[in-house]
């Protein structure tokens, strides 16, 4: 008595369109993921490697000011991400207390929604009038460095008609 031959599933073939998202996924992870968790990771190692440099090279003046400088970066920079994300839910919740879910009278979208569409509207006309903006700013500034220079250029030619050279 034989047993039946039992057949080998068939192995799953992507599609090319699959393929070319998981190589734009692989792509993205590599440029937005690893590298710069790869770079802060490299930072972080030569903080910690000139903090033990500092700390056990006794020959070298300031060094208790020096290790003192490198544990005080080390330490903002452990602190600073954390204030950041304890902050995240304190500012939800006080946006949830005051736009949370209420429609004002007479629209179907919420009044955060609403708000967020106006923050964007202005951001848009602050982008399209950027150019006048800096332009209308800048000019006094232009002005008064151009009023310098031609100030210094005439004091200079004076100074060399007055001079032996």
């Amino acid at each position: 008595m034989t047993m039946p031959a039992v057949s080998e599933p068939k192995t799953f073939e992507p599609t090319v369109a699959q393929e070319d998202r998981a190589k734009a996924l692989r792509r993205f992870n590599r440029l937005f993921v690893y590298l710069p968790i790869s770079i802060v990771g490299l930072g972080v190692l030569i903080v910690i490697g000139l903090l033990l440099w500092g700390s056990f090279s006794p020959n070298i003046t300031g060094t208790r000011d020096f290790t003192s400088a490198l544990a005080d970066i080390i330490i903002i920079l452990t602190i600073a991400p954390m204030m950041l994300v304890c902050a995240i839910f304190p500012a939800g919740l006080i946006a949830l207390m005051v736009y949370g879910g209420k429609k004002p009278e007479g629209s179907k979208y919420g009044r955060m929604q609403t708000v967020l569409w106006k923050l964007h509207n202005f951001a848009d006309r602050l982008q399209s009038n950027r150019q006048v903006i800096l332009d209308t700013a800048a000019r006094p500034i232009i002005q008064g460095h151009a009023k310098v220079t031609y100030y210094q250029s005439i004091l200079k030619f004076i100074g060399r008609l007055f001079s032996r050279s």
